[in-house]
C-alpha cells in the first residue's frame, strides 16, 4: 500500500489568486490555499475573523525598523511514508504477547442456571426455599470470563469441592450473542 503525496500551500491575500465565488464581508481575512493529494488538486479559501488578525500572539513575527513584518523561514515538504510490510506482532508472535497478559486477573463465573422472579416472589423467599432453574439436568454449564461466554462444561466434585470440567470452548458468533448480565 502506498499513500499519495500531499501538499498544502497557503498563498498571500491579494497575490493574484482566484476570488471566492460569493461576496464576503471585507472584515474577514481571506487566505487562498491549494491542496494537492496525488494527482488531484483542490483550491479554496480559509476565512479568518478580524479578531484573529488583530490579537498579538507570542509567535507573531517581529516588526523591523521599516515597519514590515519579518516572516520566519518555514520548511514545508510533502509527507512521505515508508512501504507497509507484513504485519508482525513482537518478537515472540502470539505466544510472546500472551506472556505479557499472564498476570491479568479475570473474574470467572460458572452459571448453573437462571430464573426471573417478580419482586413479590423474591420477598417471600426464606431459608429452605427452592428456586427452580430454567436449565435441565445434563445441560452444559456456561463459563464466563469478565461477562463473556468462553466455554461450556460439566459439574464435578473434587475432594469435597465443586469444580467444572470444560467440555467445549465457545468461539465465533455464539460468543458474541451470549453475555452474562
Amino acid at each position: 500500500m502506498r499513500l499519495p503525496e500531499v501538499s498544502f500551500v497557503v498563498q498571500q491575500p491579494g497575490s493574484g489568486a482566484a476570488q471566492p465565488p460569493v461576496e464576503l464581508p471585507d472584515s474577514l481575512l481571506q487566505l487562498p490555499f491549494t491542496l494537492q493529494i496525488g494527482d488531484t488538486r483542490h483550491e479554496g479559501f480559509i476565512l479568518l475573523p478580524p479578531s484573529v488578525t488583530q490579537q498579538p500572539t507570542s509567535r507573531a513575527p517581529k516588526a523591523t525598523a521599516a515597519g514590515a513584518a519579518e516572516q520566519p523561514a518555514v520548511e514545508v515538504r510533502p509527507a512521505s511514508f515508508g512501504e507497509l510490510g507484513p504485519e508482525r506482532i513482537g518478537d515472540g508472535g502470539v505466544k510472546g504477547n500472551l506472556e505479557l497478559l499472564a498476570d491479568v486477573e479475570l473474574e470467572i463465573v460458572v452459571e448453573l442456571g437462571r430464573r426471573r422472579l417478580p419482586l413479590a416472589d423474591v420477598l417471600r423467599l426464606t431459608t429452605g426455599s427452592i428456586i427452580e432453574l430454567e436449565k435441565l439436568v445434563g445441560e452444559p454449564l456456561e463459563i464466563y470470563a469478565n461477562g463473556r461466554l468462553i466455554a461450556e462444561g460439566e459439574a464435578v466434585v473434587i475432594d469435597e469441592q465443586f469444580g467444572v470440567r470444560i467440555t467445549s470452548l465457545v468461539t465465533g458468533s455464539r460468543q458474541r450473542e451470549k453475555a452474562l448480565f
